[in-house]
């Protein structure tokens, strides 16, 4: 063994998916579909301020033909396609951050949800503690 990673292997960004089979992530963040300038795209209101790309451009999870085509501070512009295109205004969307350690510093809570029910709350600790 040459390296430990506690943290990442419980939450399975989305970095640690494109190489380990067999895992589901346990982080993402919860946006909402704000606008919808054209039929092809969807604006969140999650940015840089809410998911980091230090290791790349996140992924809209469970929404086939949905990808991320840029983050500015506080939206998330999405390019759609195929069955994403029925995104509509004020729906929930899960964005899967590349890099979970750095995402999780920008937040104060956890919010652990098991079968679509909150199951308790999390304070974190490290919030802002960049190094």
């Amino acid at each position: 063994i040459t390296d430990i990673q506690c943290g990442s292997y419980i939450f399975m960004d989305g970095d640690y998916l494109e190489v380990l089979d067999g895992f589901l992530p346990a982080l993402t963040v919860l946006a909402t579909v704000i606008s919808r300038p054209a039929p092809d795209r969807a604006v969140l209101d999650a940015g840089r301020k809410s998911v980091s790309i230090d290791r790349g451009m996140p992924k809209v999870v469970g929404i086939t033909g949905a990808e991320v085509a840029g983050l500015s501070e506080e939206h998330t512009k999405v390019q759609l396609s195929g069955d994403a295109l029925g995104l509509r205004v004020g729906q929930k969307v899960h964005v899967l951050p590349m890099h979970g350690d750095t995402t999780i510093a920008m937040h104060s809570h956890y919010f652990v949800v098991r079968e679509r029910k909150l199951e308790t709350v999390v304070e974190i600790a490290g919030r802002g503690c960049f190094t």
